[in-house]
């Protein structure tokens, strides 16, 4: 089998702080997120989302799940691929 279907999305943000003379003072804010969704040809999956937040790792959750985005992209596979898996 092969992958049919590949999303990597990332979210991420992070505001840099400067004093008047430009001087790194640190960061604030800091947050960051990835998903990472594959369909097989076969219809099989793999997901893993993981998070952070102020430079911890805050989250790890592997495996497909039945959200919307999941099966949007599910559908779109099917569609592109003429078949159902």
């Amino acid at each position: 089998f092969s992958f049919g279907y590949i999303s990597n999305r990332v979210e991420a943000a992070d505001t840099l702080q400067f004093d008047p003379s430009f001087n790194f003072l640190g960061h604030d804010g800091q947050m960051s997120s990835q998903r990472y969704l594959a369909f097989a040809s076969n219809g099989s999956c793999y997901q893993q989302f993981i998070t952070a937040k102020n430079d911890v790792l805050t989250g790890v959750t592997n495996g497909c799940r039945a959200d919307a985005e999941a099966q949007r992209l599910l559908r779109a596979m099917q569609r592109r691929l003429g078949a159902t898996l």
